[in-house]
């Protein structure tokens, strides 16, 4: 019996061993850093998927009475946050009644209604679009702020100040498998 206690243990503890090596494991991330230099820019961090972890802004130089904006787009075209619809032509089809009303030849007035339908063309001319920002973080003047998220991106990442400041480092926490 007490052989039987003891390898129960034994597989308990590799178990318990085998999941903590596993968590340590996916909890491993890559990191980057860039600097955000003065006037409104746009980075292209990645250009194929990845988890975001963690986020870690410093700003230094701000106007005053001002925040740091900074979004982040899902994109893996080279700082592009835009994209175009091309022009088409759509077919609508409008359910109508013709009315033909006509005098006979004794002078009465014949009206008749027939259901019909309409189609015309409508062209839909090309336009372009900004993408939706996945993640906008506001921050003051010569600060730090640390923030754990899970952003997942399915193209690539491109991070935009969308305010003029100086010298602004972001820190990116990520891993690339789902």
């Amino acid at each position: 019996m007490k052989l039987l206690i003891n390898k129960i243990k034994a597989a308990g503890l590799a178990l318990a061993v085998g999941f903590g090596l596993t968590m340590a494991a996916q909890a491993q991330y890559s990191i980057t850093n860039f600097t955000l230099v003065s006037g409104i820019k746009t980075n292209q961090l990645f250009i194929n998927a990845v988890n975001i972890a963690y986020i870690k802004f410093t700003t230094t130089t701000l106007p005053t009475g001002t925040n740091a904006v900074i979004n982040f787009y899902d994109n893996n075209t080279s700082n592009n946050i835009t994209y175009t619809n091309i022009a088409y032509t759509n077919y609508v089809t409008v359910k109508t009644n013709v009315t033909f009303v006509s005098t006979n030849s004794f002078g009465n007035l014949q009206t008749n209604t027939y259901p019909g339908q309409w189609t015309y063309e409508e062209v839909v001319v090309a336009n372009t679009n900004a993408l939706p920002a996945i993640a906008t973080f506001n921050l003051g003047a010569n600060t730090s702020s640390t923030q754990t998220r899970n952003i997942v991106t399915a193209k690539g990442l491109i991070v935009k100040s969308m305010t003029d400041f100086t010298n602004g480092v972001v820190e990116i926490g990520y891993s690339t498998s789902p």
